[in-house]
């Protein structure tokens, strides 16, 4: 069966019964990549191999990245940086500078937990973007909706050149609309397991 490691975004949780998970349980059994509210490079990187561990998950199983906006940051880059397919919506490229909006005091959307956002943890990003290397022999999807007023579209040009990319009319940064997108994704991960 297929495995897929959800990483959720920039004040997101991961959130069982939400529509992306319900959408992706259609094609195998999700794992969240939670953070427990923490969206720092160790933060990640520590919920990532967690999830790993505590789960008994190998990375040459049948597995795929999945995540949204910070997290699709995470699928992309994890996924070269490991050799696994990966689908990222609306992502965020360039954590350094695009999450520099949120410094100060912020909320997760689910679960109402404050955090503070600093302009160092920003800049702990920058080496990482420009370490991902993109390699066409590893299969990826970029999905992007047209309506996206969160995230920039630079850099999204050069990406999108080396994996599947589809461009959405409405979703709005989340993407909730699963239905706009969900034979994409179908297609990608048929084409995965043929």
């Amino acid at each position: 069966m297929l495995k897929i490691c959800y990483f959720n975004g920039f004040a997101g949780s991961p959130n069982p019964l939400g529509e992306k998970v319900s959408l992706l349980k259609d094609f195998g059994e999700v794992f969240p990549v939670d953070t427990e509210g923490a969206y720092s490079v160790p933060a990640y990187q520590k919920a990532f191999h967690e999830t790993l561990e505590k789960n008994d998950i190998r990375l040459s199983d049948p597995l795929v990245f999945f995540g949204t906006s910070l997290g699709g940051f995470w699928a992309r880059t994890l996924g070269y940086a490991y050799s696994v397919p990966w689908i990222a919506l609306n992502p965020s490229l360039s954590p350094s500078e695009e999450l520099l909006q949120f410094t100060g005091k912020n909320t997760v959307f689910d679960t109402g937990q404050r955090f503070t956002w600093t302009k160092q943890e920003c800049s702990v990003y920058l080496p990482i973007e420009n370490s991902v290397k993109d390699y066409l022999e590893i299969p990826g999807l970029i999905i992007v909706a047209k309506d996206d007023d969160v995230l920039t579209t630079k850099g999204l040009a050069e990406a999108s050149k080396k994996c599947a990319f589809v461009q959405v009319e409405s979703g709005g940064h989340r993407l909730l609309n699963t239905r706009g997108y969900q034979d994409y994704i179908k297609e990608f991960l048929d084409n995965l397991l043929i």
